[in-house]
């Protein structure tokens, strides 16, 4: 908690001693008086000064029904015991009513040492956080840098598995082979055209190739009757 609201009520004669818990200071913010018309408060508090020597004064003085209350802006350490009483006049059974807060008091030179040195230490360990974290990144750009100029390694073609290959020559038609013409039939031509013409068959040509001789015209009739 850091800011915690205080109260305490003040009788006639009797003294109220406050001490603001370790850390914390006592802030004493108003006063104020419940009583007849006639009654009258003075308050007062008793402390220490900054030497440790003791000290007293009066805060003000209250009275019904004219100065029922009035404003402090007091503020007092954890360090020193602070005690406050009342006076009354008039009415002894009035009341007089304190209030304000406790809050963090100013941090001591001890404790601020202290939290300089955690707060160089952590920056410290922070600064080394940042520097391993610059360190991991540049790594991994590295790391990056080198997986990018790698080639690519193409896979190499995987061959056609027999079974496809022996599938598709089974398909294509097998060429039947050209017979060769056989000994016996090379003979019989060669020997057909061997063979000499024969002799009429050449006679007849030569006589075909002759040309025939020219007829003698028939002798005329009247050449003979004249003779005789």
């Amino acid at each position: 908690m850091s800011v915690a609201f205080w109260s305490i009520k003040l009788t006639n004669g009797k003294t109220v001693e406050v001490q603001p818990p370790e850390g914390y200071v006592l802030n004493v913010s108003h006063a104020s008086i419940s009583g007849n018309n006639n009654a009258v408060s003075v308050l007062k508090v008793i402390t220490e000064s900054i030497d440790g020597e003791p000290l007293e004064a009066v805060l003000g003085t209250l009275r019904s029904g004219k100065t029922d209350q009035f404003g402090l802006s007091l503020i007092f350490g954890y360090d020193v015991v602070t005690k406050f009483t009342i006076t009354n006049s008039g009415d002894n059974n009035a009341e007089v009513f304190l209030s304000g807060y406790f809050q963090p008091g100013p941090l001591d030179e001890d404790d601020d040492e202290d939290i300089d040195s955690d707060d160089e230490v952590d920056s410290e360990e922070d600064d080394e956080d940042e520097e391993d974290e610059s360190e991991e990144v540049k790594d991994d750009k590295k790391v990056e840098k080198k997986e990018e100029k790698k080639p690519e390694v193409k896979a190499a073609p995987v061959p056609a598995a027999p079974k496809t290959v022996a599938k598709e020559a089974s398909k294509t038609p097998a060429k039947e082979p050209v017979k060769q013409p056989t000994k016996e039939v090379v003979k019989s031509t060669t020997k057909e055209v061997a063979k000499p013409v024969s002799k009429e068959v050449a006679k007849t040509d030569k006589k075909a190739a002759t040309p025939a001789k020219p007829v003698a015209p028939p002798a005329d009739d009247d050449d003979d009757d004249d003779d005789d």
